[in-house]
């Protein structure tokens, strides 16, 4: 499941408890005052998210729609819903947040679902400066001085690209994942804040590298697809960088991709379709292929 994908399963599940009982003209879902955010942010990052319940993060962040396990209102779908309810916050001059508590693709985990999995926030600016000013202060109130892994991508107003920051940290038990995005809008610039908690991975096997580290794998098997038909060796990992950080995950898989190569070869395989998965909201993936010559061909970020 992607971000957007859980941003949509929040926005419908969300809107029913808010929108029902706000009066017409009023934004579907509260929207929050810009100097609240970063102080509530950094209280509820403070807690413990196993503990915390709905009447926690109503107690601590009222304006914050809390899911629910109601659908969204009829003839209005997700995005929708999201870019209505941004447009209404930015034009008051406010944020859009929101909190969840359902586990990132999964309906029912058991006792390992309780607790609050994300946060996220919403926002506009006149410019690109404001809103990377804007969503350093919600990364400021979250991150630690020393996370796990850190990485920025055009995260400075001096260029016209869309600015990506992303962290992933460890706090107790329990692995976080942070990624804030901005980027043009006809006459503003919009941000978003994720944050989420992993939830414990489903890992079918484990395999040890060389340096001591892990390729902890999800996902692999043998399907039959494509035109004429042909195996695919379908291949996902839980990685240990965030997903906007492509050269760090794609050092990963070139540590790993002789092993997978390997497989793929004594199966007679063609073709690999690879997943990189962050374990809590997102994923990106690419396939490799074996061309007549021997050799595997695909994406250049990383040494065949």
């Amino acid at each position: 499941m992607n971000r957007l994908s859980s941003l949509l399963a929040l926005v419908l599940v969300s809107a029913t408890a808010f929108a029902a009982d706000r009066p017409a003209g009023h934004c579907p879902f509260a929207c929050a005052k810009p100097e609240l955010v970063p102080a509530r942010l950094r209280r509820i990052a403070s807690l413990d998210w196993r503990q915390i319940d709905r009447a926690a993060i109503a107690g601590e962040w009222p304006e914050a729609p809390i899911s629910s396990d109601h659908p969204g209102p009829g003839g209005m779908d997700g995005l929708a819903l999201l870019l209505n309810s941004t447009a209404c916050c930015c034009k008051t001059g406010q944020e859009l947040a929101g909190a969840g508590f359902a586990v990132p693709g999964f309906r029912d985990r058991g006792p390992d679902s309780s607790g609050l999995w994300t946060v996220e926030v919403y926002l506009c600016r006149p410019n690109k400066k404001q809103a990377i000013d804007a969503l350093n202060e919600l990364v400021d109130a979250v991150v630690p001085e020393h996370p796990k892994s850190r990485f920025a991508a055009s995260w400075d107003p001096s260029d016209d690209g869309q600015g990506v920051y992303a962290a992933a940290w460890d706090s107790g038990q329990e692995r976080f994942v942070l990624e804030a995005r901005t980027g043009p809008d006809p006459g503003r610039w919009t941000g978003s804040f994720w944050l989420s908690r992993r939830p414990p991975p489903g890992v079918l096997e484990t395999w040890p590298m060389d340096d001591g580290s892990q390729v902890r794998v999800l996902r692999l098997k043998i399907d039959q697809s494509g035109h004429p038909r042909e195996k695919v060796l379908q291949f996902a990992y839980l990685s240990e960088c965030p997903i906007a950080d492509r050269p760090c995950w794609s050092k990963e898989i070139s540590a790993f991709w002789p092993r997978l190569r390997a497989k793929a070869e004594r199966e007679g395989i063609r073709r690999v379709s690879l997943s990189v998965e962050d374990g809590a909201l997102a994923s990106t993936g690419f396939s490799a292929r074996r061309g007549a010559d021997g050799k595997w061909y695909g994406p250049s970020f990383f040494k065949y």
